[in-house]
């Protein structure tokens, strides 16, 4: 008898409530306000205004490397030349900041 109670209460509480997706709808704005941000490279800085990075390309101590090449950092657009190919396969590159 207790059993039939309880589960009577609890139906007649989610019926009062109008139901459960009901009672815990959001009344939020919905709209997407949310901004998408870049996470750019942050090379070292060598001075005289330069920066340098050593980058790996697939093919170890065979791999090609570009003699030049232009990228965006956290300090701006770097063009970024070819140095050398260092003992491990890398790549090696100093760059400056242009315009």
């Amino acid at each position: 008898m207790f059993k039939k109670l309880v589960v009577g209460a609890l139906a007649a509480g989610i019926a009062l409530t109008g139901g459960i997706g009901a009672a815990s709808a959001s009344t939020e704005d919905t709209t997407n306000s949310k901004s998408l941000t870049m996470a750019y490279s942050c090379p070292d800085y060598i001075g005289n205004g330069k920066y340098a990075q050593t980058i790996y390309n697939p093919g170890g101590t065979n791999a090609v490397y570009a003699n030049t090449y232009t990228e965006m950092t956290c300090h701006g657009k770097i063009k970024w030349y070819f140095k050398w190919k260092k003992a491990d396969g890398g790549g090696y590159y100093e760059g400056e900041v242009i315009k």
